[in-house]
């Protein structure tokens, strides 16, 4: 919140008239942004801050969004133009009449949007399903524009020069002992900065349990902990799931999943109760946790998030490059299957 409460306030402040104005705007040099007393500000400052490369990113996806969009409107009407039925009708009720007519969203299509998102009963009502069924048309309309572009083209491409904006790619810390899934071998890592009583950590869950699926001998999997400071049973969740692994690695992933399901339920004695179900020797267990073995290893992992810049959870490199939050399955899949190429 700081963070763009400073930006709201240099912002204001570059944005105001001014009698005489603090800054002289240049022709563009290079990675150069501005220059005062013989200091350089270049984009190289900000080559580890991961907050203002993914600002940029967000930023320029947009702008390649919006190109991309107006490109696909003018193919459009490039082929509606050439359709003897769309005589006196403007695109929207073209594409209503001969692209959208199918279109329906289900009930069912809806309570299971609910469900996978794991949006709280206490906000579901029918201004809710209402929002939800919008979103899902929206998105059923694009992928029909998208198909009836490519049969309208029957064959062909359309060249376009846009250079499509990467993800931010940054150098990994050490993972030697941390929690591990896939093989060794894998084209594609991605590594988990997570915190156990973070909701939205919580729903990416099940995001990973479909990327495992889809993708169980090119992706590998490693968790790193990163609690933030106002999450007062993060850490020791952390240490007991470390305690956990040093017994049973190959249960790390189940013991994941099932602190992510019982979030208010992390007390010390919650934590140690749990080990019964994964067939632990209780005592060392209970040991462990008592003893905050693997507290250092837990502060080394958040040390190694805050070298890089993270500022939230959860936050996802592959191969390096970032994700933050849980974006939807789609969206990783797009992501991964571009590193596999």
């Amino acid at each position: 919140m700081k963070y763009f409460l400073l930006l709201l306030v240099f912002g204001f402040s570059c944005n105001q008239t001014q009698s005489k104005p603090l800054f002289k705007y240049n022709a563009a040099s290079g990675d150069t942004l501005a220059k005062i007393d013989g200091k350089t500000i270049s984009e190289k400052d900000f080559a580890n801050d991961l907050r203002y490369r993914m600002e940029l990113f967000n930023k320029d996806k947009e702008i390649f969004d919006f190109k991309l969009a107006q490109v696909k409107r003018k193919l459009v009407d490039h082929f509606v133009n050439k359709d003897p039925k769309s005589k006196g009708l403007d695109q929207n009720t073209y594409l209503e009449k001969n692209v959208f007519n199918k279109i329906k969203v289900s009930k069912q299509q809806i309570e299971d949007f609910i469900k996978e998102n794991k949006i709280p009963a206490v906000h579901v009502n029918d201004q809710l399903r209402k929002k939800v069924e919008q979103h899902i048309a929206l998105k059923d309309k694009s992928k029909a524009v998208d198909d009836w572009i490519q049969s309208q083209l029957g064959g062909k491409q359309v060249d376009v020069f846009l250079t499509e904006p990467r993800r931010p790619k940054f150098n990994m810390p050490a993972l030697a002992g941390a929690p591990t899934y896939g093989k060794s071998n894998a084209k594609v890592t991605i590594v988990e900065f997570s915190d156990f009583e973070c909701p939205a950590c919580a729903g990416a869950v099940p995001i990973l349990k479909k990327i495992k699926k889809e993708y169980p001998n090119d992706v590998k999997v490693v968790y790193k902990h990163f609690p933030l400071s106002f999450h007062k049973k993060a850490k020791t969740a952390g240490v007991a799931a470390m305690c956990l692994n040093e017994q049973k690695s190959d249960k790390f992933w189940e013991f994941h999943s099932y602190l992510f399901e019982n979030q208010k339920k992390l007390s010390v004695d919650d934590l140690k109760s749990y080990g019964k179900k994964y067939g632990v020797d209780q005592a060392k267990y209970e040991k462990c946790i008592d003893d905050k073995k693997f507290q250092k290893y837990v502060d080394q992992d958040i040390n190694d998030g805050k070298a890089i810049g993270i500022y939230s959870t959860p936050t996802f490199f592959v191969n390096g490059r970032v994700v933050t939050g849980a974006l939807p399955f789609e969206q990783f899949k797009q992501i991964i299957d571009r590193e596999l190429l």
